[in-house]
């Protein structure tokens, strides 16, 4: 319908001039008395010199509003394609947005340990991992916190084994690691108990980006 409209306008126009045309050339050779020569008849149509001219203008003025449209209708394309540029870039980034969370595991039948896995659908690059123990923070990566750890589960006949994850680590989506784990301690109640009050005593802090450098950090405690 909206098709159908913009050409009434033009067309009405059209057959407005036309009218307006053949109506001239008709009151000319009709309302002008019959013995008047061509050269009066020349005069007379002299004076609708000033039509011409006023058509000649609105000829004009069509021009001009016809490259206003056009600019106009470019402006709207280009608003178009730039939004539809932004929906294809948010698009792109939900389809690889990562989404790490933290793992515990404390079943009496299973070895103690905590990790993180990546629940997202792209991969995520570690920025961080900060592990705070006994109210002081250690970059997890750290040999003295590791260290402080060993020597706590070397006096309580505890296995110990950790994951040092570094700056700009790749985790790929799916990918599930322990950051720390107790092995041997399945089926063993005291060494189960020791190794849950030790993991107890951690916070951690991991700080991660997606491929679109969006930034995003949790927060965790054992």
């Amino acid at each position: 319908m909206e098709n159908k409209k913009d050409y009434i306008f033009p067309v009405c126009l059209a057959i407005g001039i036309i009218i307006i045309w053949a109506g001239m050339w008709w009151g000319t050779f009709h309302f002008l008395p019959k013995e008047d020569d061509w050269s009066k008849r020349g005069q007379f149509g002299d004076l609708f010199g000033s039509v011409n001219a006023l058509f000649s203008g609105f000829a004009f003025a069509g021009i001009i509003y016809t490259i206003y449209l056009q600019r106009k209708d470019l402006k709207l394309q280009e608003k178009n394609v730039t939004a539809q540029m932004e929906l294809t870039r948010e698009h792109n980034k939900l389809s690889v947005r990562p989404l790490i969370e933290f793992h515990y595991f404390t079943d009496p039948k299973d070895n103690v340990r905590c990790g993180i896995e990546n629940y997202g659908l792209g991969p995520a690059i570690i920025e961080s991992l900060i592990c705070t123990y006994d109210k002081k923070e250690y970059q997890f990566k750290d040999r003295a916190l590791h260290t402080i750890l060993e020597n706590i589960c070397e006096t309580n006949s505890l296995n110990y084994c950790y994951n040092a994850m570094s700056k700009d680590t790749p985790f790929s989506a799916g990918m599930k690691i322990d950051l720390i784990s107790f092995p041997n301690t399945e089926g063993n109640r005291t060494k189960h108990e020791l190794a849950i009050n030790l993991l107890s005593q951690l916070n951690f802090k991991l700080a991660y980006k997606s491929i679109y450098e969006e930034e995003f950090s949790i927060n965790f405690r054992t």
